[in-house]
């Protein structure tokens, strides 16, 4: 699954959809990149910020949405520390100005 492609996901959430025999009891959300030089997602997002988490958003609602996590299953999300380092551009969540 590529994470930096919203297709890619849905793909990939609808085979896990199909798997009638499996339930997912606990979900990781760990995948990203770093420091790597400016770039957008398939769907023209900042790649670090598609990659990250909009991706592992996208999936984790989808299987939320068509019930294949169990019920008290786990969605563990694991991230950097590198949230110090900045702000939180709000103005410009794409990352577009003073790149």
């Amino acid at each position: 699954m590529d994470l930096g492609s919203v297709n890619s996901v849905r793909r990939a959430a609808e085979e896990m959809q199909s798997w009638n025999d499996v339930m997912i009891d606990v979900l990781i959300n760990n995948a990203g990149v770093m420091a790597c030089p400016y770039d957008t997602t398939e769907d023209g997002l900042e790649s670090q910020w598609g990659v990250g988490h909009a991706g592992h958003f996208l999936l984790t609602n989808l299987l939320l949405k068509s019930d294949k996590i169990s019920r008290g299953g786990r969605i563990v999300n694991i991230s950097s520390d590198l949230h110090d380092v900045g702000d939180v551009r709000f103005e410009d969540p794409g990352f577009k100005v003073g790149y």
